[in-house]
């Protein structure tokens, strides 16, 4: 179906969630006025805060996240496409089924959006419907011409048929192989969109040395990426990730130098440095994927467990183990604590702010970090 056509008719379809959206959107709005940016004198230099939202997974928490905080947010990237193997764009739908569109949840957020000034950027990723992100098939649309063409065509035609102020492109664990092609690609939808008006944003992988580690660094071109799009967002997060050994998920003296890497080969204005608000349960004596810890649970967690939180004086995140049958726990996450120093660090260094993986898992006290003064970042 023409994605023009299939959006205007589902505008026009009566929604009770709209309704209740709706609702809540304008009491955000109310409460929120007067509010709405942060206190130079109070935290110094105002940086900017983008968001990634989920809509097809744990919506119940993002939702409220996003309209209660759209004031302060820059930009919105809801997690809404995947790139398809013919180069085409596939869309994630709130029933959980796939589609060209969204659904209705995009007039909500679109909503949101118009009434804080939030740009909206959709985000797409190369993961694949129930599976992780498929470097192999990424290259195969990459290095195709053909197929390349046809999806810089489709993103394009997504962004201007849904009126959207741009993409963000997730392209994840591609080889070093790719590199040029992937930079090829970057160059060809960056013209493209910005000939029409449109933004581009970019998720990149963290590294401190160019070309970085084959596992997705290497095939991003800093220097040659940050010249192309408008938005730079480094994912400096899950330094220790779910699949590895327990540990801190963005030490701060990490956090530091990837930031100091960035700013020798990226434009200072189109950085933003990327801030978790999640954690890992991982279990000691067995290997496989840690189970996820939200920050605003993870005290409970500690008090129901019978353990003492602790915080790592190297990295700032606090951390807790426990004993569970035979099995020992280890459980780190980024709470709002460890928000004032990187926000620090960011305003020394001069860049334009922060991104935030994701809304929905954060504590209250997030919102109010971003207004506190910030410790000496040095």
């Amino acid at each position: 179906m023409e994605l023009v056509a299939y959006h205007e008719s589902i505008v026009k379809q009566p929604s009770p969630f709209r309704e209740v959206a709706s609702f809540v959107t304008v009491l955000a709005v109310i409460l929120t006025a007067g509010s709405c940016g942060w206190s130079a004198a109070a935290s110094g230099p105002v940086v900017e805060v983008s968001a990634w939202l989920p809509t097809t997974w744990d919506f119940e928490n993002a939702w409220p996240s996003f309209v209660t905080n759209a004031s302060r947010l820059a930009c919105v990237s809801p997690v809404w496409y995947w790139l398809e193997p013919n180069g085409g764009v596939l869309a994630r739908v709130t029933d959980g089924k796939s589609g060209e569109v969204v659904g209705p949840v995009e007039d909500d957020v679109r909503a949101v959006c118009w009434r804080s000034g939030t740009r909206l950027m959709p985000l797409i990723s190369n993961s694949q419907p129930g599976r992780s992100f498929d470097p192999e098939m990424t290259s195969r649309v990459l290095n195709t011409p053909l197929l390349r063409t046809s999806h810089v065509r489709a993103l394009v035609t997504l962004v201007t048929a849904h009126g959207y102020d741009g993409i963000e492109i997730d392209y994840e664990l591609m080889k070093g192989g790719d590199r040029a092609a992937f930079t090829a690609f970057m160059t060809e939808l960056s013209a493209a969109l910005h000939a029409r008006g449109k933004l581009l944003a970019g998720a990149f992988h963290p590294k401190v040395a160019e070309p970085g580690d084959d596992w997705g660094p290497s095939a991003q071109d800093w220097e040659a990426l940050g010249k192309l799009v408008d938005s730079f967002r480094i994912m400096t997060y899950d330094h220790h990730y779910s699949g590895g050994p327990a540990g801190p998920l963005a030490a701060l003296p990490w956090f530091k130098e990837v930031l100091a890497f960035a700013v020798a080969r990226v434009p200072k204005e189109k950085i933003l440095m990327g801030i978790p608000t999640y954690g890992y349960d991982w279990t000691g004596s067995r290997t496989g994927k840690a189970t996820d810890v939200v920050p605003r649970t993870a005290p409970e967690l500690a008090k129901k467990k019978g353990a003492r939180i602790q915080r790592d004086p190297d990295s700032g995140e606090p951390h807790f183990s426990y004993l569970e049958n035979t099995d020992e726990h280890f459980v780190w996450y980024e709470d709002a604590a460890c928000l004032p120093a990187k926000l620090a660090a960011v305003r020394a260094a001069g860049v334009a702010g922060i991104a935030v993986w994701r809304l929905g898992s954060e504590e209250p006290a997030f919102w109010q970090a971003l207004d506190a003064p910030a410790p000496d970042s040095r």
